[in-house]
């Protein structure tokens, strides 16, 4: 799509189109799923706030999921707008600098002592996951301090 910002109409219109896509997929996430929650009823539950079970689904599990993922969506975007300009890199991603690369070895270094140090009982049932994600950002984290740090050496 053309942008055009001497005019801005086209930018307007890509602003409009995206917002209304975003609107639409957010109604979507709230009332599509194993139980089908009508739009009525999503109104009828937030001024009621009866304790049915469409306003649990609702109240519980749709409407924060769909809230996340529509902040986290938003802070990826940012993170990747702000590491393309840090960069001048139109293309630039996480792995350009070995982010990608040092939260894989913080996840397998996580795993891995896990099975070693506490005979792998860590990796099971709700504390595995939060495990191998710490050790992800770990590691990554690691990496930007030795990419950032190198380049402060030279």
């Amino acid at each position: 799509m053309d942008v055009n910002y001497s005019d801005g109409t086209k930018v307007s219109l890509l602003y409009l189109s995206l917002s209304i896509g975003l609107i639409t997929a957010f109604i979507l996430a709230l009332t599509q799923g194993v139980s089908s929650i009508s739009v009525v009823d999503i109104i009828a539950g937030i001024f009621n706030g009866d304790n049915s079970n469409t306003d649990i689904i609702f109240t519980q599990i749709r409407l924060p999921r769909a809230l996340l993922a529509i902040f986290i969506g938003s802070l990826l975007a940012v993170s990747g707008v702000i590491m393309q300009g840090l960069f001048r890199n139109p293309l630039a991603d996480p792995s350009l600098i070995g982010i990608t690369a040092g939260a894989s070895a913080g996840a397998s270094v996580a795993i891995f002592s896990s099975a070693l140090f506490f005979d792998g009982i860590l990796m099971y049932g709700l504390t595995g996951l939060p495990i191998v994600s710490i050790g992800a950002f770990v590691g990554g984290l690691l990496t930007v301090f030795v990419a950032v740090s190198y380049t402060h050496l030279r």
